[in-house]
C-alpha cells in the first residue's frame, strides 16, 4: 500500500485516532502499532507476512537468550547468522542459480528444468539491518531487552519497514514508552507535520513523477538513445533519486511523528557535498551511518593505520552495494564510492579540506556531483554491459540518432530538483517558519490551498517509489 494512495489515507487516519486513545498505554501501545503494521504488510501478501513473524519471533528469542544466557554470544552469532541466511535465500538466491544454471555443461544439463521463482519480501532489506543492530546493542548492552510487542512494533513499524529511515531501537523505545507527542509545541509540531508533507509531496509528485520516464527508458535500452539524451538522462536520474527517496523519508516521518515518535534526519543537502565522504554524511544518513557502526568500525575502523581503513572502507563499501542487490551494477557502485572516500581521505591528510573561499568550495561541489552522477548510472543499469554502453555513447558524444530529450523544461526541472538536493534542509525550514508563524486556521488554509496545487500539478499515476526495489 503506496503512501500516495487513498487506501492508505483512510487506513492511516483510522490508525492516527485509534493511537490517541492508547498512546498513553504502556501495555497496549506496542501491541496496537504491531497489529497495524502487520496489516499494512499484509496488503502485500499473506506469505510474506508469514515470514516475517517468523522472523520477529526468531530474533525475539535470540535477543531474549542474548539478555539471559550465561554464553550469549553464540546467540549473537546464531541471530546474526540468521538474517544473512535469511536475505541472501530470498534476495539473492534466484540470482545465485541463474549464475549458475548459465555455466558451460550445467546449462545443457538443466535447459529444460523450471524452478520455481522466489519473491522477495517487501522491506526484508531494512528489518534485517533493524534486526542485526538491535542484536549486536543487546550483546554490548547499549539497549535493555525489550517486551515482545516492543520489539514487534520496533522491527514492524509500517512508516519504515518498506524503505527506512532505519531508526535506532534505543530512540524508537525511548519514543514508546513516553506516551507523548515529541516535546514540542503543538504550533511548531503542526508546521512540522504539514512541513515535511508539503515539501515530500512536493518532491514526489511534482518533480519525481515528471522525471521517472526520463530517468528509466534511457537506461532500458540506451543503444535507441544519442549522448545528448543519454547525458540528459543521467542527471534526470540523479535528480529523481534525491527527490524520490527524500521524499519517502519526508513523509515517514511526518507519519512517525503523528504515532509519537521523533523524525530520523536521513537527508541533509546531499548535493551540496564538497568530497564523497561529505556526501555520506548527507545521504542516507540512517543506512551509512548503520554501515559504519555494524560493519566498518568492527572490521577495524581506522585504528590500525591508514592502509587498513582504506580496506575497511573498501569492504564496507562493497557490502552496502551488495545491499541493494545482487547485481554487479551494485557492486561497482559500492566501489566506486568507496573509492570516493578513499580519496576525499586522502585528500584530507594531505590538508585539502574545506575552506572559506566559496569559490574553491563551489569547484569541488561540482566535481563532487558529476562524479556521484557517474556512479548513479550504474546504480540504474540492468547490467554492466548497459552502463559501459551508456558511458561510451557520452563520452564519445555518439549522435547518430536524433535527439529527443532537448526540451527547456525538462532541463529546468532537472536543475530545480538538483539544486533542492543542494538546500534541501533550507527550504524545509523556510516553509516551516512559515507555518509555525500562523494559527491554527491560517495553517489549515495554506495547508489546505499548497495541497491542491500539488495535487493539480501532480500525474494521475503516481509511480511506485524507487526504493520499494531494495
Amino acid at each position: 500500500m503506496d503512501f500516495i494512495s487513498v487506501n492508505f489515507i483512510i487506513f492511516f487516519f483510522v490508525i492516527y485516532f485509534l493511537s490517541i486513545i492508547l498512546r498513553r498505554s504502556k501495555k497496549w501501545y506496542p501491541a496496537f502499532l504491531s497489529i497495524a503494521s502487520l496489516i499494512f504488510y499484509q496488503l502485500a501478501g499473506l506469505q510474506f507476512t508469514i515470514l516475517l513473524i517468523i522472523n520477529i519471533c526468531f530474533n525475539y528469542v535470540c535477543n531474549y537468550k542474548i539478555s539471559t544466557a550465561t554464553r550469549p554470544n553464540k546467540y549473537l552469532v546464531l541471530g546474526i547468522v540468521f538474517n544473512i541466511v535469511f536475505l541472501v535465500f530470498f534476495k539473492y538466491f534466484e540470482t545465485f542459480l541463474s549464475a549458475v544454471f548459465m555455466l558451460p555443461g550445467i546449462n545443457t544439463i538443466f535447459q529444460n528444468a523450471s524452478f520455481p521463482q522466489i519473491f522477495i519480501p517487501l522491506g526484508v532489506s531494512f528489518y534485517t539491518f533493524r534486526n542485526i543492530s538491535h542484536l549486536v546493542d543487546v550483546y554490548a548492552i547499549k539497549i535493555q531487552r525489550p517486551t515482545f510487542w516492543e520489539f514487534f512494533a520496533y522491527i514492524s513499524f509500517f512508516p519504515q519497514i518498506v524503505s527506512g529511515p532505519i531508526a535506532r531501537a534505543k530512540d524508537f523505545y525511548a519514543d514508546i514508552n513516553d506516551h507523548e507527542l515529541p516535546s514540542e509545541s503543538s504550533g511548531s509540531l503542526n508546521a512540522k507535520v504539514i512541513t515535511l508533507l508539503i515539501v515530500g509531496l512536493s518532491k514526489k509528485l511534482v518533480l519525481g513523477s515528471y522525471l521517472f520516464a526520463f530517468a528509466h527508458n534511457p537506461f532500458e535500452i540506451p543503444t535507441a538513445y544519442s549522448a545528448i539524451d543519454l547525458l540528459i538522462s543521467s542527471f534526470a536520474y540523479t535528480a529523481l533519486i534525491f527527490v524520490d527517496f527524500s521524499a519517502y523519508s519526508d513523509i515517514s516521518n511526518a507519519i512517525s511523528i503523528l504515532l509519537g515518535f521523533r523524525p530520523t534526519v536521513n537527508f541533509i543537502n546531499p548535493y551540496a557535498s564538497i568530497d564523497m565522504k561529505d556526501f555520506w554524511q548527507r545521504w542516507h544518513i540512517s543506512f551509512s551511518s548503520w554501515i559504519k557502526e555494524y560493519i566498518y568500525i568492527p572490521l577495524g575502523g581506522n585504528r590500525y593505520g591508514k592502509l587498513r581503513k582504506y580496506i575497511n572502507i573498501l569492504i564496507a563499501m562493497t557490502l552496502g552495494g551488495l545491499w541493494h542487490g545482487a547485481n554487479m551494477t551494485f557492486v561497482v557502485w559500492g566501489l566506486l564510492h568507496a573509492l570516493g572516500i578513499v580519496c576525499s581521505d586522502i585528500f584530507s591528510d594531505l590538508g585539502m579540506k574545506k575552506s572559506t573561499n566559496w569559490l574553491s568550495n563551489s569547484v569541488r561541489v561540482v566535481i563532487t556531483l558529476l562524479f556521484i552522477n557517474i556512479t548513479w548510472i550504474f546504480f540504474n543499469s540492468r547490467t554492466l554491459a548497459d552502463a559501459y554502453v551508456f558511458l561510451a555513447k557520452i563520452v564519445t558524444f555518439d549522435q547518430t540518432l536524433p535527439s529527443k530529450f532537448v526540451d527547456l523544461k525538462l532541463v529546468l526541472v532537472i536543475c530545480i530538483a538538483i539544486l533542492w538536493g543542494c538546500f534541501d534542509t533550507t527550504i524545509a525550514k523556510k516553509v516551516q517558519d512559515l507555518f509555525h508563524s500562523l494559527n491554527y486556521l491560517g495553517q489549515l488554509a495554506l495547508g489546505v490551498i499548497l495541497f491542491y496545487i500539488i495535487i493539480r500539478l501532480g500525474p494521475t499515476t503516481v509511480p511506485p517509489f524507487i526504493y520499494f526495489n531494495f
